[in-house]
């Protein structure tokens, strides 16, 4: 289910045009519009979920299938390179966009730099 005030479900809807890395029935993966690393993709699951925090057991296949995604759209469009994938889950943590999705960093990125 969309969420028709929500952008990233009007991108996942392809209802805004934007560049697909890749596609499965579950999710898309498309180009940050504001890079954070030599490549910043967003894997957007097509149903929408605020974040993990509400996710539930029904939601596993769509949570699994999108993090496959993402491992698949860096094999095959990132020359399997190695890459950082984070979910801001929260206004406190960063989240700006509140539908679940997953940061996909390649290369170097001010996440380096950050403490784990």
């Amino acid at each position: 289910m969309s969420d028709i005030t929500c952008l990233f479900c009007k991108l996942a809807n392809k209802d805004i045009p934007t560049e697909i890395i890749f596609e499965n029935d579950h999710c898309i993966v498309i180009k940050d519009i504001a890079p954070k690393a030599e490549i910043h993709w967003l894997a957007l699951p097509k149903q929408h979920i605020t974040d993990l925090r509400k996710a539930t057991d029904v939601d596993r296949e769509i949570l699994g299938s999108t993090l496959v995604a993402a491992a698949t759209a860096v094999r095959e469009k990132a020359h399997d390179r190695p890459f950082k994938i984070i979910a801001n889950n929260g206004r406190e943590a960063g989240q700006h966009i509140f539908h679940l999705h997953f940061h996909i960093l390649i290369g170097s990125t001010i996440v380096d730099m950050l403490p784990v």
